[in-house]
């Protein structure tokens, strides 16, 4: 019982102290999932801090705007927001993993097959991913200008006869079948 009305003193004080204490605020600051009781928390929290401080100007206009709908939209704000921090896995990212190869040639196979995470803790992952594809790309690169430049009669080099080949281990072959 203690807890409940810790937090209730913590949510009349957040409306009390902080400069911009509208409903979106207390919605995400306190993460919600049910509409109905954030409306009837902050509706309560606003009366307890209106009753403390009858005479603040911040909270009685936060009162007439909520009493005339003005927040009414808040809610929904609120679901968006929630939704763009949860992850979207629907497209799916290969990880590589790539070594060295005739000096310098970059050979790269599927290592990992992963669902594409748009969240914090991911995104040095998919940089390092993104990572290998820049330095094939520069390898490529490097390998089509010396190709260029190469007399008619010349024979090609042994990077020029590279293939790609996929590894032969049994992790690998698991995954592929």
């Amino acid at each position: 019982m203690t807890r409940v009305k810790d937090v209730r003193e913590e949510q009349t004080m957040y409306l009390q102290s902080n400069p911009n204490p509208c409903p979106l605020n207390f919605y995400i600051r306190y993460k919600y999932r049910k509409k109905f009781a954030a409306h009837r928390d902050y509706r309560l929290r606003l009366n307890d801090a209106l009753a403390r401080e009858c005479r603040s100007n911040k909270l009685l206009e936060l009162k007439k705007k909520w009493e005339t709908g003005e927040y009414d939209n808040d809610w929904s704000e609120y679901l968006e927001r929630k939704a763009d921090h949860k992850a979207d896995v629907s497209d799916v990212v290969e990880s590589y993993y790539m070594d060295l190869e005739f000096d310098g040639l970059y050979r790269s196979w599927t290592f990992l097959t992963t669902k594409l995470v748009i969240d914090k803790p991911t995104i040095p992952l998919f940089e390092y991913t993104f990572s290998h594809f820049l330095q094939l790309e520069d390898c490529v690169n490097k390998l089509a200008m010396k190709y260029k430049y190469q007399s008619e009669n010349s024979t090609p080099t042994a990077q020029m006869q590279f293939v790609r080949r996929l590894p032969d281990s049994p992790q690998i072959k698991l995954m592929l079948n």
